[in-house]
């Protein structure tokens, strides 16, 4: 399910995740919205982006294919996996933030996500 969340005010928002992952895990952290710096006025009030985490020993591979599908790639963050990875994933994840152009038309964004994320280990 794709979450619709607006950010029009600069400042810091909590994430709590809505599932219980194994051994009771729930992600949960917060998400900052900082003013861009450069005085430029955001033309499009509807942007469509995003959060994925991906297994970082497979970065390469995820980010080509993200591309591929149209889909800009803002910034990566590392960061340890708390629960020690699964099989096939590593110990290490990778939080990529994504948007996509102004010319993707919204189903074209689910479905592309769709096919992207059934490639995930943890899907």
């Amino acid at each position: 399910m794709l979450a619709r969340t607006t950010f029009n005010e600069v400042g810091q928002f909590q994430y709590a995740d809505t599932i219980e992952y194994d051994n009771g895990y729930i992600m949960r952290g917060n998400i900052s919205v900082v003013e861009d710096g450069a005085g430029e006025e955001v033309q499009r009030a509807d942007i469509i982006l995003g959060l994925l985490m991906v297994p970082t020993q497979d970065i390469s591979q995820y980010t080509g294919d993200l591309q591929n599908r149209g889909f800009v790639l803002d910034t990566m963050h590392n960061f340890q996996d708390l629960r020690g990875g699964q099989s096939g994933t590593g110990d290490e994840q990778t939080l990529i933030v994504w948007r996509a152009p102004t010319s993707m038309e919204t189903s074209n964004v689910i479905s592309q996500l769709a096919e992207f994320s059934e490639e995930l280990p943890y899907s």
